[in-house]
């Protein structure tokens, strides 16, 4: 079996029960000898902020001198990147080796009546692997809500983490902050510790004080009031928090609060008796990165990707265009899937951008660049849409943006993988003319 073979076998998995269920996960993994209760979690959930902070928390565990676990969803640019150790992702040769040693399991579940979907095997490589690999701890990054949760699983980890709550994923999780505090709040186990970013709105701290009492679990919220920014620009930002000064290599003023928060659990595993020095924090702050979230690619003009797609996120957007991009001409570079809100998130960005190029990412459930171009026609005076040709939209993006200009790609995580390269590439070559016209 090749490793396409494999991820072609984890794709034809459905995407959703049709009901909200363990059952079915707490089967494949009983029929794997439960290799997640081998383990010790850090649980993370939150509708935005969930991966960067568990970034930052895998970054300092590891500097810690941890074997580090880390599991993210979705990924960018590979499959394997959803799990890794010390920042070595999943072999291919592991990757079909666990695919040839589950889907078995999985077809004999479904000869049973029992479905398995796509991130139900995908999390059950994820516990195998880390379990194989010896882990000592793994930040573990919840796909969508969390009660019911394939990652949900695991048994009381060492923190369940919540570190944002917004309107997204409504269809599944509810359409009120209450009915999506519950979801989310399903990670925090009986007799756990919870920690809560910073600043949570008063209907989510209400239900998940309720869920704590009810489990018998310890609540604590970071506390932001103590952190500062020092100095900001496109390459980062210098952080003061309490007696710690740092350097994040990531940008947008939201990451604050993701920051305060690993530190908050960083401070409650130092409680629970794991050996993290404040040395450690900072250097592993400073080696903290993440793809696609407000991730710089190139200068002259300004390229800047995200992966933003909801409510919240595209507003942590509006505001950090407007923190590092003022007074640049700004032309946005976007694609989205079907199922999102594309009215909303022209109403946020709306006489942000002079011109708006649209793409059509390479998922099935992408809204078409032509459907997404008339939706822009009204509120942007120039819309061009180009497709699938993801290096020519990358070109007539940078052209119309001008060296002094900025390029801004958002609207999936899909889009950003597809984009990366080219950006990447389109860096490169500027790079070269740079240095050729200084010879």
């Amino acid at each position: 079996m090749t490793e396409q073979e494999a991820l072609e076998i984890i794709s034809r998995q459905r995407r959703f029960h049709a009901a909200s269920s363990l059952t079915w996960m707490r089967a494949l993994m009983d029929r794997l000898g439960n290799p997640q209760d081998q383990l010790r979690y850090i649980h993370v959930t939150g509708t935005n902020g969930k991966g960067s902070t568990c970034t930052m928390l895998a970054s300092v565990l590891e500097q810690a001198g941890y074997r580090t676990g880390k599991f993210i969803s979705p990924y960018v640019l590979n499959f394997r990147e959803r799990m890794q150790v010390n920042r070595v992702m999943i072999s291919p040769k592991e990757l079909v080796e666990l695919v040839e040693k589950i889907h078995p399991v999985i077809q004999e579940l479904e000869q049973e009546g029992m479905d398995v979907t796509e991130f139900e095997f995908v999390s059950a490589i994820a516990f195998t692997w880390f379990a194989q690999k010896q882990c000592d701890i793994v930040a573990l990054e919840v796909g969508v809500g969390g009660l019911y949760d394939s990652t949900n699983v695991i048994p009381t980890p060492l923190a369940s983490v919540i570190t944002s709550i917004s309107l997204d994923h409504t269809a599944l999780l509810g359409d009120s902050i209450q009915e999506i505090s519950r979801e989310k709040g399903g990670i925090i186990k009986p007799g756990g510790i919870a920690v809560l970013a910073p600043d949570l709105a008063p209907e989510a701290l209400e239900v998940l004080t309720e869920i704590a009492l009810e489990e018998g679990s310890r609540l604590e919220t970071a506390d932001s009031s103590q952190a500062r920014v020092v100095s900001d620009s496109l390459e980062g930002m210098e952080i003061q928090s309490g007696k710690l000064r740092f350097w994040l290599p990531l940008i947008g003023r939201h990451q604050v609060k993701n920051a305060v928060t690993a530190l908050a659990v960083l401070e409650e595993l130092r409680r629970q008796g794991w050996t993290i020095s404040d040395q450690q924090i900072i250097d592993g702050m400073a080696e903290a990165r993440f793809p696609a979230r407000l991730e710089v690619l190139g200068q002259n003009p300004v390229i800047l990707l995200d992966g933003a797609h909801n409510p919240a996120g595209i507003t942590v957007l509006k505001e950090a265009i407007r923190h590092y991009l003022p007074g640049r001409k700004l032309v946005g570079l976007m694609g989205m899937m079907q199922d999102k809100d594309c009215n909303a998130v022209l109403q946020e960005l709306s006489g942000l951008f002079a011109a708006v190029v649209t793409v059509t990412p390479d998922h099935p459930r992408a809204m078409d660049a032509a459907d997404l171009a008339r939706h822009w026609q009204g509120v942007c005076g120039c819309v061009q849409a180009v497709g699938q040709d993801f290096s020519q939209a990358v070109r007539l993006a940078m052209e119309l943006a001008g060296e002094d200009g900025a390029v801004v790609g958002f609207g999936s995580l899909f889009l950003a993988a597809n984009l990366r390269p080219f950006l990447l590439e389109a860096k490169k070559s500027r790079e070269f003319s740079e240095a050729d016209r200084n010879l």
